[in-house]
């Protein structure tokens, strides 16, 4: 098996690092064995990984302060099991067990190109699914569409680009814990961007507008990530990280009307339940 840790950072593209040993360091610390490159800023700057068969061992060191996030609880040291992730800060960590050998040095590899080469070569999410499944090949939809202001008045428009605004920081800060949150927050930045619009409030719209893309710019690399993850999964039939990835692309859709897509995601879910209680 080879085993490596993701890092998704807002505005960053996304890494992945090699974790050679069954023991390793891990950040922008120099004491770290796998030093973190880029502009990656850690609020831990080093953690301790150890690898297990079921998950990655990751704590922080006793003279070193800060906590890290697991399903939405802070803590210091906690197993995370392959397929999900752990947030040091607004650092997401994910980390992936794959089949393949375990030698060499350890690397780190862009992962929005390699999404990027797998979409102009070939449908990202084709598998030889359920046989009632005819939507292998659809298309992922855009995780939010713009939004329009409700309000006509410039005192309206106003009021609701501060109340939208307001909303979207906090489900925001929810994303973390729900990636639901994290598409309803994009929504609520394009209405408060045609709302200052509207209000004729034009630095207010500028600023929201570089929010609203930064934002959008870390939710597609997740959605990205995810279908990647989802499909690496299928391919080898590892069933719990097959639905560890799906349960986050169905929280992404989740706001969305049903498409073709959606249905896709229902279809793989079935295929994978029936898989997993076959194996109990």
């Amino acid at each position: 098996m080879r085993y490596f840790v993701e890092i998704h950072a807002t505005g960053l593209p996304s890494e992945r690092y090699d974790v050679v040993d069954d023991q390793a360091t891990f950040g922008t610390s120099p004491e770290a064995t796998i030093r973190v490159r880029g502009s990656v800023e850690l609020a831990v700057p080093l953690l301790i990984l150890a690898v297990r068969q079921d998950a990655m061992t990751v704590q922080i060191p006793e003279r070193i302060p800060g906590a890290l996030t697991f399903r939405g609880e802070a803590t210091r040291a906690v197993p995370v099991p392959w397929g999900e992730d752990v947030y040091v800060g607004g650092v997401r960590l994910a980390f992936v067990a794959a089949s393949g050998s375990r030698k060499g040095p350890n690397s780190a590899v862009v992962l929005a190109v390699t999404v990027a080469l797998l979409t102009a070569g070939a449908a990202i999410l084709r598998w030889a699914g359920p046989a009632s499944s005819t939507a292998y090949d659809a298309e992922p939809p855009a995780l939010a569409l713009a939004s329009s202001c409700a309000e006509q008045s410039t005192d309206g428009a106003k009021a609701r680009a501060a109340k939208a605004l307001a909303e979207a920081h906090a489900k925001q800060k929810r994303a973390p814990f729900d990636r639901t949150d994290g598409v309803e927050a994009l929504k609520l930045l394009s209405e408060a961007k045609a709302c200052f619009d509207m209000a004729g409030l034009t630095a207010q719209a500028t600023a929201t507008e570089q929010e609203r893309a930064a934002w959008q710019q870390q939710m597609d690399e997740e959605y990205a990530a995810l279908r990647l993850r989802l499909r690496v999964a299928l391919d080898q039939n590892r069933v719990a990280d097959a639905l560890t990835a799906l349960k986050g692309l169905e929280a992404l859709v989740a706001t969305q009307v049903r498409s073709p897509y959606r249905a896709w995601l229902s279809s793989i879910r079935r295929e994978l339940e029936r898989r997993s209680a076959s194996r109990r």
